[in-house]
């Protein structure tokens, strides 16, 4: 049926003919108008990137920018957490060793570890090692250490220390972990007239007697 005005009422996108077929020709056409690129059906590229590695992504647009610099393109780490494994504090995931006078030292119950970049050792263990009688005060929480002419008075969480009743600062207060306790062996040591190096690439603490 035609319209009042005797002409013929146009097409809709895909609708049917009189001969039965769709107006592929208008439907095409609106296929070819629909944004493209970052519109409409891009987003879902950026959105997939963003689910994906963003990470990725910038460290590749740094490297593309030195290059365009004429700059060398330094190696980069492909995630941050390997980035926080080599920080300024000097921590390491390695296992830390003690030698006294060339022999290992043996932590059976508690490694030493490391805390604000100071080496933290079991206090027994390393005064046994060293030969000093170890005195515990389970009230005061003190650890008092006698080796030759040097005795050390270390509280626990305190960051003071006496040496032979002198006050000392320490590097870093003693601490329980797993029932132990921790203390900064570069201080513990000197303070019972010990000398201490410390090789952060082999991350070992070496010990030697005056």
């Amino acid at each position: 049926m035609t319209p009042p005005d005797g002409t013929t009422p146009p097409t809709q996108p895909g609708a049917a003919t009189g001969n039965g077929t769709t107006d592929a020709t208008t439907g095409t056409d609106n296929t070819q108008t629909r944004p493209s690129g970052n519109f409409g059906g891009g987003g879902g590229g950026m959105g997939s990137m963003a689910a994906g590695s963003l990470t990725t992504f910038a460290l590749n647009r740094l490297a593309n920018l030195q290059e365009q610099l004429g700059r060398e393109v330094t190696p980069l780490p492909e995630t941050s957490e390997e980035t926080g494994s080599n920080t300024s504090s000097g921590t390491t995931d390695k296992t830390i060793t003690v030698t006294l006078d060339g022999k290992s030292i043996t932590f059976p119950d508690q490694d030493p570890l490391q805390q604000s970049g100071r080496v933290m050792v079991p206090v027994n263990a390393i005064l046994e090692a060293m030969g000093a009688e170890v005195t515990w005060d389970k009230t005061a929480k003190t650890v008092t250490a006698v080796l030759n002419d040097q005795t050390l008075v270390l509280k626990i969480g305190s960051s003071t220390a006496t040496v032979n009743g002198e006050t000392l600062e320490i590097d870093a207060p003693a601490i329980i972990q797993n029932s132990r306790t921790l203390v900064p062996v570069r201080f513990i040591s000197e303070g019972l007239g010990l000398t201490v190096d410390w090789d952060q690439t082999a991350a070992q603490v070496s010990l030697t007697s005056k």
